[in-house]
C-alpha cells in the first residue's frame, strides 16, 4: 500500500443463469448479484485495458478488479450482461467462434447432458454497441498447449480474430487461451 502498488485481480466467468447450474461453470443470477454487490463495495471494477496498464504501470492505489468470460454462452445475454451493464461494471466477453457461427454446444456440456445454446453474432453484435469489448477465445475452444501445428495454431487464433473482426466490425484487440493452463 505505501508503495501504491495495490493487486489487480481479473476474474473470470462463464455462464450466469437462473437454472442448469449444476457445473463448475456456470453461477446462479442470485449469487453472481451478491458477488458484484461484495466487489463493487471493496474494489474498483476496471476495464481490462485499465487492468493491464496499472499491472505494468508504477502506480496503483487502490485494489482493482475486471470482470471477463470465457466461452460465450447464450444465457449470459439474458442474466450477465444487463446486470453488468446496468452496473456499470466494465468487461470483457472472450468466444470461441465455431460454435457462435454454427449455434452448436460446446462438446463439454453435451458430455453432461446438458447441451446449453452458445451465444449467436446478433447477440455479440448487441454486446459491441453496449460498449463489452470482445476477445476470442479460439475457434474450437482448443486446447492450445496440445496443438503441434503451426498452421493449426495460427487458424485457431488468427481464424477467430479475423471472424470478430469481421462479424463485428471491430479490431478484436485479446486473447484469452481456453483452459487457461501451460
Amino acid at each position: 500500500r505505501a508503495e501504491c502498488r495495490l493487486p489487480v485481480a481479473i476474474l473470470f466467468y462463464h455462464r450466469v443463469a437462473k437454472t442448469g447450474c449444476d457445473n463448475p461453470w456456470s453461477i446462479h443470477l442470485d449469487n453472481f448479484k451478491r458477488q458484484l454487490d461484495w466487489l463493487q463495495s471493496n474494489f474498483e471494477m476496471v476495464s481490462l485495458a485499465d487492468a493491464q496498464t496499472r499491472i505494468r504501470g508504477p502506480h496503483n492505489d487502490r485494489i482493482s478488479v475486471s470482470i471477463t468470460f470465457d466461452d460465450g454462452y447464450a444465457d449470459n445475454s439474458e442474466f450477465a450482461i444487463p446486470e453488468l451493464v446496468s452496473r456499470k461494471i466494465p468487461l470483457t466477453y472472450f468466444v470461441s467462434t465455431d460454435f457462435v457461427e454454427t449455434g452448436r454446444s460446446f462438446p463439454h456440456d453435451i458430455e453432461l447432458g446438458t447441451p446449453l445454446p452458445p451465444n449467436d453474432i446478433p447477440q455479440l453484435q448487441e454486446f459491441v454497441r453496449l460498449g463489452i469489448e470482445i476477445g476470442s477465445h479460439t475457434r474450437s475452444h482448443a486446447n492450445i498447449a496440445a496443438v503441434s501445428r503451426a498452421d493449426q495454431l495460427r487458424q485457431e487464433i488468427e481464424g477467430s480474430i479475423l471472424s470478430i473482426n469481421q462479424w463485428l466490425g471491430i479490431q478484436c484487440r485479446y486473447f484469452a487461451f481456453p483452459y487457461g493452463l501451460p
